[in-house]
């Protein structure tokens, strides 16, 4: 059994964007018609619990010199469901004592050893939100990271 132990986590870049106010999209607000209902897009696509389900998608790289692991790690979390949209960038370094495990190989490994400190960041970010802070569910097996596509800038 390889041993990696985690040295350091540093946050790289950092978005966070709410959802806009329905009238801040619509402009001002036009006089109800009696009987009629304004639908409010937010309403629908959040009922103010969060869902269960691990939203994250994330593009990792790792590489190894000498005893040395180094992770890159971008991350988008965004879904219909969410009243917010999320990415951030991270670099963390790790120490091995284990001289033939590949950078390649060690990389799940190296994204579970980070994922504690990527629930806390996400928590920390949303909690200062005028929203309940989000939780990203614990992983419960070695990652097998999904690629996105990078938002375009």
């Amino acid at each position: 059994m390889a041993d990696i132990r985690f040295d350091e986590l540093v946050l790289l870049e950092c978005e966070f964007k709410m959802w806009p106010s329905p009238q801040a999209q619509e402009g001002p607000e036009e006089p109800e018609t009696p009987g009629t209902e304004v639908a409010d897009e937010r309403e629908e696509r959040f009922d103010s619990e969060y869902p269960t389900e691990n939203f994250i998608r994330w593009k990792s790289t790792a590489s190894r010199e000498g005893d040395r692991f180094l992770l890159f790690l971008s991350a988008r979390l965004e879904a219909p469901r969410l009243p917010f949209r999320m990415t951030f960038d991270i670099a963390a370094r790790y120490t091995t004592t284990e001289e033939s495990l590949s950078a390649e190989r060690a990389r799940p490994t190296l994204i579970w050893l980070a994922y504690p400190f990527l629930r806390e960041l996400v928590y920390n970010i949303t909690g200062r939100s005028p929203l309940e802070p989000y939780a990203l569910p614990p992983l419960t097996r070695l990652p097998e990271p999904e690629d996105f596509e990078p938002p375009e800038t």
